[in-house]
Order: C-alpha cells, then sequence, then structure tokens
C-alpha cells in the first residue's frame, strides 16, 4: 500500500506528534508499505533545526507544500494559510493519479480538517483513518475551541473509514456512535532496537552536561505546557532526603514557558541538584532514559489522563528503567504495581516523594521492575508486534 499522512504542518518538529506519526510510518514500513507525510504549509519556528522542504526524519519520507518556517510577516502568514489548501490539493491530485496513494492517515485537532480530508478522500477514493490520542474537550477552556473539540471528540467518527485510538477509554466513546468505525488501538509505540545504538551506550555524546554522566538522578521528560506536572515533580524532589540524587528535567516549548519554570526550580531550595534541558539531541535523551534511576510519568485521575496514553511510556520501557507513575486510565492496563512500575499513590508531590524514596532504598527490586517493564514493552510497544497485523487492518477497511 501507499499510504500519506496529512494534518500537520510542524513534521518533522513537533514533538510527540511527529516522533508516534514517524513510529507509525516506521511500523508501516517493516510490512514493505510506502509512506509519506505530507505537511500543508510550514509552521515550525524558525530556528528550529536544519529542516529543509523534502527529506527523512527517522527514516520516514516528508515533504511541505509550500513555505518549511512559519513567516514573520503577518501578511504571508494569512496568504499562505489561503493558498496551501490549493496547493495540498493539487499535490494529493498528483499523488493518487502518478504514486496510487490508496490510504490517509490524519492526525488533527481540527474538525473542519476532517471534513476537508473526509470529502477529499471521497473525491480522491481512498480511505480516510484517524489518530485519535487524547480527548480533546477534556481540556477547552475557551467556547470556541471548546465547540471544536467536542465536535472532533463525538461527531469526526461519521467521516472516517478507520479509527488510531490511543486507549480503552476512547474505544468505547467511538463505539457509542451510531456509526462504529472499525479500530485498531495502538497506546504507545517505540523502537526498541534504537536502545541498543552505540550512542545511547556512549556517553561522549552527551554534550548538554558533563555532570549526569557522573550523578544518579530521577528524570521527567515533557513539554514545558505541563506546567502542573514540572511544579509537582519539583515539589516532590525537594520534599526527597537525599544528598546524592538528582533530577533532569528535559522539555520542549517556549521561552516564556521555559523561564515559568526555570523560576520554581530556582524557588525550590534544590536548584543546584536540579538541571534543565530543552530541545536536545535525540541520542542524549535516550542516553539520559537509559542512564537515570528512575523515570517519572505523573498523571491525573481526570478525563485526560485517563483518556490518552503518553508516547514516552513506550520510551521509557525500552530504557529498562523502572517508571514512577499513577494507576490511571490505560497504565492499569499494562502496568503492575511493584512488578512492572513503581505506582505513586496520589497525584500529588507526598505520593511521588515516597515512591522516589522507595527507589532509592530498594535498588535491587527497581531494576528487576525496570527489566519487567522492558519485557511488557516489547510485546505491547514495539514496532514488530503490530507490524503485520496493523497493515492487515488497513488492507481490509
Amino acid at each position: 500500500m501507499n499510504i500519506l499522512f496529512l494534518g500537520s504542518s510542524y513534521f518533522p518538529y513537533g514533538g510527540a506528534d511527529s516522533i508516534k506519526t514517524s513510529y507509525i510510518g516506521r511500523l508501516l514500513q517493516l510490512s514493505n508499505n510506502k509512506v509519506l507525510v505530507l505537511n500543508r504549509f510550514g509552521n515550525v519556528p524558525k530556528g528550529k533545526g536544519d529542516i529543509k522542504k523534502h527529506g527523512y526524519y527517522n527514516d520516514v519520507k516528508y515533504m511541505f507544500c509550500t513555505t518549511v518556517h512559519r513567516p514573520s510577516n503577518l501578511f504571508f502568514r494569512s496568504l499562505n494559510k489561503l493558498i496551501s489548501p490549493l496547493i495540498e490539493f493539487y499535490v494529493l491530485m498528483k499523488l493518487r493519479i502518478f504514486e496510487k496513494y490508496t490510504v490517509y492517515i490524519l492526525n488533527t485537532p481540527y474538525f473542519h480538517r476532517i471534513l476537508w480530508y473526509w470529502i477529499l478522500s471521497r473525491l480522491f477514493r481512498v480511505k480516510l483513518v484517524y489518530i485519535q490520542t487524547e480527548l480533546y474537550s477534556a481540556h477547552s477552556k475557551s467556547p470556541f475551541t471548546k465547540r471544536n473539540r467536542i465536535l472532533v471528540d463525538f461527531y469526526s467518527y461519521y467521516f472516517i473509514d478507520g479509527l488510531l485510538p490511543i486507549s480503552d477509554y476512547l474505544i468505547l466513546q467511538s463505539q457509542k456512535c451510531l456509526f462504529r468505525p472499525k479500530y485498531y488501538k495502538l497506546s504507545g509505540l517505540f523502537d526498541f532496537d534504537l536502545m541498543d545504538n552505540n550512542n545511547v551506550h556512549d556517553d561522549s555524546i552527551l554534550e548538554v552536561s558533563s555532570k549526569a554522566k557522573n550523578i544518579k538522578y530521577f528524570l521527567f521528560c515533557a513539554s514545558l505546557g505541563y506546567f502542573n506536572q514540572f511544579e509537582l515533580i519539583i515539589d516532590a524532589f525537594s520534599l526527597l532526603e537525599s544528598d546524592t540524587m538528582y533530577l533532569i528535567l528535559v522539555g520542549s516549548g517556549s521561552d516564556s514557558q521555559m523561564q515559568k519554570i526555570t523560576d520554581k526550580i530556582n524557588k525550590s531550595g534544590k536548584q543546584s541538584r536540579i538541571l534543565i534541558y530543552s530541545d536536545i539531541n535525540y541520542n542524549e535523551l535516550l542516553y539520559l532514559y537509559k542512564n537515570a534511576e528512575a523515570l517519572l510519568a505523573p498523571l491525573e485521575n481526570s478525563l485526560r489522563d485517563i483518556a490518552r496514553f503518553p508516547q514516552k511510556i513506550a520510551e521509557y520501557c525500552a530504557s529498562g528503567v523502572p517508571i514512577i507513575t499513577n494507576n490511571v486510565g490505560e497504565i492499569s492496563n499494562f502496568f503492575i504495581d511493584r512488578f512492572s512500575a513503581v505506582f505513586a499513590d496520589n497525584m500529588d508531590s507526598l505520593s511521588f516523594k515516597e515512591a522516589m524514596k522507595w527507589v532509592v532504598l530498594n535498588n535491587f527490586e527497581s531494576r528487576v521492575i525496570g527489566k519487567n517493564a522492558k519485557t511488557l514493552g516489547m510485546y505491547n510497544f514495539d514496532l514488530k508486534c503490530h507490524s503485520n497485523t496493523f497493515s492487515s487492518f488497513l488492507r481490509n477497511l
């Protein structure tokens, strides 16, 4: 099959969404499918990497229909948004005629785009598959975005041929629809072979901090927009009575978000033992995962976290390092406390401090938990365990 990914303006830059797209693309390539990620227009901030109009990311081919970077001028930004659907239409028509793309895989939080790609899929006679990574309406504040996200969460099912939900909650939600779309659950994906890459074992690649080579640390990785989670982790670490442990925070986001978290660190009382980095090399990130004492993934008992499954959980599993998290949503479908993960009792700093303390005091048991998590991940999140079944799902839509 020839398969197009649509709906992005950022790939390959763009955090967890781009990483997930790239791993779904690589998963499809394992079964000899041809894959292309098509960006309607470039919304990549200037200065964010050397990104070309055509190229490969994580072995997945991508291209931009118009510009790569977000224009700084308002007029050109508006013009870009106006003409990009027309250029995209032309590109899609050309790809359908000459390269026979037969499946569109869509990832977008906008209902009007779902409608647009549904019209194109009918026009070009291709199947439309939607990646559903969260319950968008569970974390919307403004009335306008709330209406859009309710439409996405509850009415997108009428306009798709297949669904790729990330959780059981989203599966149940889709099956309440009069038109029940076929679905294939993809909670988390990662190429576990990457953890055996020589670069991940080579501490000479670690440019962000020479300190990390010689310290014991907990690690938390997330978008800087999840300020409440960063705040919780910093508060928990501040409560931990240990003179040997450090905390490493890794995130991507705006300068203002970084400053907000930096201010929190400076007020923590343990600022000398907390290191924070942004937009680091992916091999460096995997190195930091693999050499941590524990990896942190706080989750609230809320609709938002019940309905989602953080991409980093699959990456965490591959490292063979114990994960400290909460028994919420999809986590309870895969992990067992003190066997394949360490559960914090609640989503608060005291509970996470106690879980961190347990890891420090029970090093041998923690290492066994990390190994069990890796085994669990290889059977559920590794690309190879989905390669044949996922392609079969798409062929039978």
